[in-house]
Formats: structure tokens, C-alpha cells, sequence
């Protein structure tokens, strides 16, 4: 695992920013890693624009009845794959993510007792100047920072455990846990 950039919301973005921030946040950076140079997603936190996290957590807010893919939508992404379900654990959510959801960028949501909360995913073939391919793994939680993954075993071990950590048997109190349910959608522009 490498850390590309950290960021100072080192304990749950909520208690920073107000609700949504997360969400505005992650639709940026699926954006700016789509529209990114021969496809190869950011790499610096000043790549992603701090004012559209506000646009984000606005939709959010006035449109507690709109669903997620509707903010998604109105952020300037389009859905081109959902996926839904119980989290049986974090190390299967994990598995789900890189071998059926495969390929692709994702904004990867989790709720819980807790309330809910918003990241990146992402997951694209890459060629170096000698023409190899290989995987590029990254993900984003707007409460840690943006992290790169050179495999699945690599990828699965280490955000298993800070999911576990952050949102799952990590966080005390089991009425603040955002561990039952997730929502993967696959991103476009």
C-alpha cells in the first residue's frame, strides 16, 4: 500500500464538516481520475477542487428524498453499474469489489446505526512505456486520504482492516457503526 495523499479529517469526516462532504468529495475525485491524462487518476490532493465537496454536501442536504444515484447524477457522473447488499464482512466487500464489480471507477457508499458515509474506488489496466499491463488499485476515504495498491491480496488486507477499524467493531459504540450495508455504483462522464 502506498498513502498518495493524506487528509486532516483524521477522525470521522462528520465531525469537521457537515454530512455530504464526503459524498461532494468522492464524486470529484472520480471525476478528475476520469478525465485524468492517459487514464491514470489523481495522484495529488490539489488535483481535486474543494468547492465542489460543498456542492456536494448541499445536494445532499436539500435532497434528503433524492437517491444516491441521483446526487451522483447531479454531480456530472453517470451510472453505469449498481450493486447493493448486506456486508457480510469487509474482506468479502472487499473481494466483491475488485472480481465481480471488476474494472472501473466506483463512488462506494456504507451505512449503518451511524448514519452513512461516502468513498472512492477505483480499479483501471494500465500499460507502462514498455507496454506491460497491470492493475492500478486505488481507494478513497475522504476521512484518511487517497491510497494506491499494487494487488488484491495487498488491496483486500489493508482496507479490510481500516474499514474494520473506522466504520466496523474499530468504532465502540455499536450505535455509531456504518458497517450493514453498502452501495457500489460504477461511474462515467
Amino acid at each position: 500500500m502506498q498513502t498518495l495523499f493524506t487528509t486532516t479529517n483524521e477522525a470521522e469526516f462528520a465531525q469537521h464538516l457537515e454530512a455530504g462532504y464526503c459524498f461532494g468529495m468522492s464524486c470529484d475525485w472520480a471525476q478528475k481520475s476520469l478525465k485524468s491524462q492517459r487514464g491514470q487518476g489523481v495522484k495529488y490532493k490539489d488535483q481535486l477542487e474543494e468547492f465542489k465537496w460543498v456542492i456536494g454536501q448541499t445536494a445532499y442536504e436539500t435532497n434528503k428524498g433524492v437517491t444516491d444515484q441521483g446526487l451522483i447524477s447531479g454531480m456530472g457522473l453517470n451510472v453505469q453499474g449498481h450493486y447493493s447488499g448486506a456486508i457480510a464482512s469487509w474482506g468479502a466487500l472487499c473481494n466483491f469489489m475488485y472480481n465481480t464489480a471488476g474494472l472501473g471507477t466506483f463512488i462506494f457508499c456504507i451505512d449503518g446505526p451511524g448514519g452513512g458515509h461516502a468513498m472512492g474506488y477505483r480499479r483501471v489496466k494500465m500499460t507502462d512505456v514498455l507496454g506491460r499491463s497491470k492493475d492500478s488499485l486505488q481507494w478513497l476515504d475522504p476521512n484518511i486520504g487517497l491510497m494506491d495498491f499494487s494487488n488484491l491480496g495487498d488491496f483486500t488486507t489493508n482496507v479490510s482492516a481500516k474499514l474494520d477499524e473506522l466504520y466496523g467493531s474499530g468504532e465502540s459504540d455499536p450505535n455509531e457503526r456504518l458497517d450493514q450495508n453498502y452501495e457500489l455504483f460504477k461511474v462515467t462522464i
